[in-house]
């Protein structure tokens, strides 16, 4: 979180916002995410919000970063340059 966080990124040319804004920590108390945890086989922890808004951006304990439909990558390098470049995610039960 120190690398990434409150980071906002502006995607003009697929017209979309990421951020890494915490603000729906609440979500998390609730068990929401269960889930996508049973999904990735570890535990997650919310730290934003990609595709304008649509979808929670999640890092496992392991450091693989999710969003609510699949994995983005395996390192948050490797996540942000899935996402920048179009890449997108590998759905869950894919990987």
């Amino acid at each position: 979180m120190r690398e990434f966080g409150d980071l906002v990124i502006e995607d003009t040319v697929n017209e979309e916002t990421h951020n890494t804004s915490i603000r729906f920590t609440d979500y998390y108390r609730h068990g929401s995410f269960k889930s996508e945890e049973q999904y990735a086989g570890e535990k997650l922890v919310p730290v934003g919000m990609i595709d304008s808004d649509n979808l929670l951006l999640f890092v496992s304990e392991s450091g693989k970063v999710y969003c609510s439909t699949g994995k983005l990558g395996d390192s948050a390098m490797e996540a942000w340059d899935h996402l920048i470049s179009g890449h997108g995610f590998m759905p869950w039960g894919m990987f």
